[in-house]
C-alpha cells in the first residue's frame, strides 16, 4: 500500500528487506513475546509529539499545535464557568 512504499522511500530500503525484517520481527515475537517487546522498547520510543525510531526522530507539529490550541480553548473556558459562578453568586446576594 501507499504506506509501505512511503516507508519503503524513506528507509531506503527494497522491498525485499523489508519483507525480510517483517518477517523476523514476526518470528521473534512468536519465539519470546517479552524479548519482543523488549527489543521494540529498546528501538522505538513513542509520545503524543514525538516518535524516534533507532537515531530517526519524526515529529508531529499537528498535535503540539492542536495541543496548545486546545490548552486556551480550556483555559478560557474555565475562566468563563469561573466567572459565570462568581456573577452568579454575587447577583443572588445583591
Amino acid at each position: 500500500d501507499e504506506s509501505t512504499k512511503a516507508m519503503l522511500e524513506y528507509a531506503k530500503m527494497s522491498e525485499d528487506d523489508y519483507k525480510d525484517m517483517v518477517k523476523s520481527i514476526e518470528e521473534m515475537k512468536e519465539k519470546d513475546e517479552k524479548a519482543y517487546e523488549e527489543a521494540l522498547k529498546e528501538e522505538i520510543e513513542i509520545n503524543a509529539f514525538k516518535m524516534t525510531i533507532g537515531e530517526d526522530e519524526f515529529k508531529c507539529t499537528g498535535s503540539v499545535v492542536f495541543a496548545i490550541v486546545g490548552g486556551i480553548v480550556e483555559l478560557v473556558l474555565l475562566a468563563g464557568a469561573g466567572l459565570s459562578v462568581f456573577y452568579f453568586i454575587k447577583g443572588k446576594k445583591a
